[in-house]
């Protein structure tokens, strides 16, 4: 075995150097290795592989969000490689919440039904990743004010009481006869 009296070079030092007789890769290519030792010259060629690409992961986005009951939220999911490089994978992703009580998926879309919290969990192939959304109430507010009785009769020396409701979104009321002025 010659090999601790050879010289070993590499043809391109961007894609392999050489320390001794050990070839290290640095990128994808080919190169010739040259061994010299004495007179005798020998070479041999090596292909160096690029790194397998992997998947590293799916992203959902939104990651966290709130929406009022009644609205919608679309959701993406993106899966990232190891090379930093990305595709977008929503058209071949399954979504699910976990409670379709309070909201329910169709494709990538939620509806929001009813007040709480829900996971959203997206599902490409063996990849999974979720995402927690906040389902608010529909803010309740005044749609009027109604005075009783509307038309009164009444004899002179008589009185008449009035009443004031006021009537709100979510079909409930309150008395507001105390905090009127009355003219």
């Amino acid at each position: 075995d010659q090999t601790a009296g050879t010289t070993f070079t590499v043809s391109d030092s961007t894609i392999a150097t050489m320390e001794g007789n050990t070839l290290t890769a640095l990128t994808a290519g080919t190169v010739t290795v040259t061994a010299t030792y004495g007179d005798w010259v020998e070479t041999a060629t090596v292909t160096i592989n690029p790194v397998p690409v992997t998947a590293t992961g799916i992203e959902i986005s939104p990651k966290t969000a709130s929406v009022t009951v009644g609205d919608t939220q679309r959701f993406t999911v993106i899966e990232q490689f190891s090379d930093d490089s990305s595709q977008d994978r929503t058209a071949d992703t399954t979504f699910t919440v976990s409670d379709s009580a309070v909201a329910t998926m169709e494709g990538n879309v939620l509806t929001a039904h009813a007040a709480g919290t829900v996971t959203v969990t997206a599902t490409y192939g063996s990849l999974i990743e979720t995402a927690t959304m906040t389902i608010n109430p529909v803010p309740v507010t005044s749609t009027g004010m109604e005075i009783s009785p509307k038309m009164a009769s009444v004899t002179v020396g008589d009185t008449q009481a009035f009443t004031v409701v006021e009537q709100f979104s979510d079909d409930s009321s309150q008395d507001r006869t105390a905090g009127t002025t009355f003219t």
